[in-house]
């Protein structure tokens, strides 16, 4: 396969280097033969649910930030894309209480004026109710979620059913390190034809009237 060219984002160092990986997501309407493809193919590694708490922000689709299983602040900031992958890195996993280097991550990543003091990283709820009594920019959003994992060498592939209110939606992502084997996957899989698509956008106002009130499948049936 031949090599991509890259275009990269933005100039601003990480605040802490962490390994990134190119990934995909998209969100099909139905459940795609790329299910049936990982339960055959893949090694199915991981089942798991979870609710996840987004603070969704105008630049949510570059620096995301979430409360992973509501109580460990991570922050994701997209620094490379070449169609179809998006190239992202983990800038903050922090348990709480936060330190202020974390608090300030958080700041300049949100793209807040002033960073929370150490008040506002006792706790999860700290930081929500700092956000809400400041009137911050974040809105947030309880996502929950039920992934299966598949493996294969380095590459990891989900089937994710996501619910946020009454509505529902379903992701198939893909992983890697290597973009050459994460887009060999990607083709593979038949999910070349659906736009790459962060929680990010998905999550921004304009995006929700694609999530439907519509059962989702039987999650035990692809276990």
């Amino acid at each position: 396969m031949t090599s991509a060219a890259f275009v990269m984002l933005s100039g601003r160092p990480t605040p802490r280097q962490v390994p990134g990986r190119y990934e995909f997501r998209c969100w099909p309407a139905d459940l795609p033969q790329a299910a049936s493809l990982l339960q055959r193919d893949w090694l199915l590694t991981k089942a798991e649910v979870r609710s996840d708490i987004y603070l969704v922000s105008p630049s949510s689709d570059r620096h995301l930030a979430k409360l992973r299983d509501g109580n460990r602040l991570e922050i994701k900031a997209l620094r490379a894309t070449s169609y179809p992958l998006q190239y992202w890195e983990l800038v903050l996993s922090d348990d709480f209480p936060l330190s202020r280097s974390s608090l300030g991550t958080f700041a300049t990543e949100l793209g807040l004026t002033v960073a929370p003091d150490t008040r506002a990283g006792r706790s999860p709820a700290h930081l929500m109710a700092y956000l809400a009594a400041t009137h911050a920019t974040p809105r947030i959003e309880t996502v929950d979620k039920s992934t299966i994992t598949f493996q294969r060498g380095s590459t990891r592939a989900g089937i994710t059913f996501v619910t946020r209110d009454q509505f529902r939606a379903l992701s198939i992502s893909v992983e890697d390190e290597d973009p050459h084997l994460a887009l060999e996957a990607v083709s593979e899989l038949g999910l070349a034809i659906y736009p790459n698509q962060s929680f990010g956008e998905v999550l921004s106002p304009r995006r929700l009237g694609m999530m439907t009130p519509e059962p989702m499948p039987d999650f035990a049936a692809f276990i």
